[in-house]
């Protein structure tokens, strides 16, 4: 599913769920989420209404996990499944950055995390998280952060890290060990490195879950 679907989803969603008002306790997303009673309203309270709709989709859309099969296994805990629990965890954790868009993110807490809880998920600035993607489909079989590279037959696995949005050569080596282990090296390094840049603007646990990160070769 495109962004393009995704937002269309989204807007179709929200315009039934305000259609949909005689029964706040009845699911009316993803066929598990509802409004809930108190003080949030979709109507107002738009922004955080999509952020709910779309981590309900990640977590129960086979449309949604069929295009991105990463989400397969992602789950949400039940207590979100209400909008205004959702809501009220968004509103107490929510800070601002000047020019970041701010991420839920489920699995820097807790890495290799699959549920969206309050206890799991943090939010993050999109720079912070873009650091922990990974392009499984780019490198293959290959552990993260490495790429066969056929004119070196000496040394054919090449590292590589980006890093504000470049590609950072880290060598060619004869064995995977090795690769693994400069790219590892490099990718903790620059973690910890925009961990203690941001220390004054970001949350206490997303800073030390960035400082204690460890990449693996399972990764």
């Amino acid at each position: 599913m495109m962004k393009k679907d995704l937002k269309e989803e989204i807007v179709s969603r929200q315009r039934r769920t305000r259609k949909y008002r005689k029964n706040v306790n009845e699911p009316s997303v993803c066929g598990v989420g509802y409004i809930g009673e108190g003080m949030f309203d979709p109507r107002k309270d738009v922004e955080i209404y999509k952020r709910w709709v779309s981590m309900l989709m990640r977590c129960y859309s086979a449309k949604f996990k069929e295009a991105h099969p990463t989400y397969q296994d992602t789950v949400c805990d039940p207590s979100w499944h209400n909008f205004q629990v959702f809501a009220q965890w968004w509103e107490d954790n929510h800070y601002s950055l000047e020019g970041e868009r701010m991420e839920l993110d489920k699995d820097i807490k807790i890495k290799g995390n699959k549920t969206y809880g309050p206890r799991t998920c943090l939010i993050v600035p999109k720079s912070i998280n873009t650091l922990f993607v990974k392009c499984d489909a780019r490198r293959g079989e290959l552990p993260i952060g490495l790429r066969f590279d056929p004119s070196s037959k000496k040394n054919p696995y090449m590292a590589k890290c980006c890093s504000e949005g470049k590609q950072v050569y880290l060598g060619n080596y004869d064995n995977l060990e090795n690769a693994f282990n400069a790219y590892k090296m490099y990718k903790e390094g620059l973690i910890r490195k925009i961990a203690n840049q941001s220390k004054s603007n970001i949350p206490e646990d997303l800073y030390q879950a960035m400082i204690n990160y460890e990449v693996e070769i399972t990764d």
